[in-house]
């Protein structure tokens, strides 16, 4: 499921307020007691070195508007816990 979520990001036919909805779905799962370490560091993209750089790299430029931005920036302070 969390491929699939990451997927999303870089489709670029879809609205900014679907990719907001799904960043906040990965700020949940990271903040979520329920989901164990492993999947928090495959969420947090640690296992394969990609990190958030490359996720945001994919996106189209006129996608990262203000809330966006704000949301990206909430997920990377997130997952540094």
């Amino acid at each position: 499921m969390i491929e699939g979520l990451y997927s999303l990001l870089i489709i670029t036919n879809l609205s900014s307020e679907t990719k907001e909805i799904v960043f906040k779905l990965i700020k949940y799962f990271l903040e979520s007691k329920r989901v164990s370490q492993q999947i928090q560091a495959l969420i947090r993209l640690e296992t394969n070195h990609i990190g958030f750089g490359g996720i945001i790299s994919g996106m189209a430029l006129n996608q990262l508007n203000k809330s966006i931005v704000e949301e990206i920036i909430n997920l990377i302070i997130t997952s540094r816990m």
